[in-house]
Parts: C-alpha cells; structure tokens; sequence
C-alpha cells in the first residue's frame, strides 16, 4: 500500500533536489570517517594497556586466542596464516576484543558465583524425609474398535491408483 500527499499539505515540506542529497551524504560520510580515524587513533595508543591488564586479568582469554589461530593453522594453512597476519595488523581492534571478552568473562563469573553462594541448598547437605510408595498398576482401558467408514467409491478413485 503506497501512501501519497500533495505538498500543498505540508507547506514546509520541501522535496531537495538530488545535488543536496549527494553533498549531504558526502559530508556524512567524511563526519563518518575522522570520526573511525580518532577512535582507532585512541585505541592503537591503549591497545597495549589493554592487553597488559587482560593478561594480568585472565591470562586464559590470550591463551586461548593463541589456541584457536594455532588450530586454524593446522586445520587451514592459508586461512590460518592470514588470521595470524591480520592479527599483527589489526592489534588495537583484537587486543580491544580479548579485553571485551575478559571482561565478559569475569562478569559471567562474578554472576555465577553470586548464584552458588546465594543457591544454598546443596551446600547444607540437608536431605527432605520421604516415603517410598508402592508402584500401583494403572488399569489399562480397551477400548472397543470402531467400525471404518464405508464411503461411496466412484470411477475418480482408480484414477491415482498405480497398476
């Protein structure tokens, strides 16, 4: 369903004209990226701080990161070499990711470990008294069959039969 207006309706309603619209998206787009340039510019100063405290943090995360490119290497050579490369070329936006992770990571624990201290049913070791109770036989109702259906059969139904 298409919806139209007349722009006598809206008086400030105003179509631009298609010069404005490309001069806009191209400022957007230089906006767009001085603004990835600062960030990244920020992160490649940080990024080695970030992954100081992520190894003193959870050395494991780092571990593990070099764990899964050492298995990419062996299950595909090419891939494997390429990941690694684009790790070296790409510090400040992986070392930001293993912090990220890490602090994933520790918040999951945190919570899970605010469950278990919180959850104290198990750790009391306090059983509940019960009874066993004998298995009664369930009485199994037979039902008495029905009859099939009888229907009227035409020449329509050998049409599909296969001889």
């Amino acid at each position: 369903m298409a919806i139209y207006f007349n722009s006598s309706q809206f008086p400030n309603f105003e179509q631009k004209s298609s010069w404005k619209v490309i001069v806009g998206s191209i400022i957007g787009l230089i906006t767009l990226f001085w603004l990835a340039k600062g960030v990244f510019f920020i992160l490649n100063i940080i990024a080695p701080f970030l992954l100081i405290i992520t190894l003193i943090l959870n050395y494991k995360v780092v571990l593990g990161y070099g764990t899964w490119l050492l298995e990419l290497i062996k299950r595909d050579l090419l891939l494997g070499i390429l990941a690694a490369i684009g790790t070296v070329f790409f510090f400040p936006v992986v070392s930001a990711y293993l912090f990220g992770k890490m602090l994933l990571l520790r918040k999951v624990n945190k919570m899970k470990n605010e469950f278990n201290t919180q959850n104290t049913f198990y750790q009391n070791e306090e059983f509940t008294s019960y009874e066993e109770v004998e298995e009664i036989a369930p009485n199994i109702l037979k039902l008495p069959k029905t009859a099939e259906k009888q229907t009227n059969s035409n020449n329509y139904d050998t049409f599909f039969e296969q001889k």
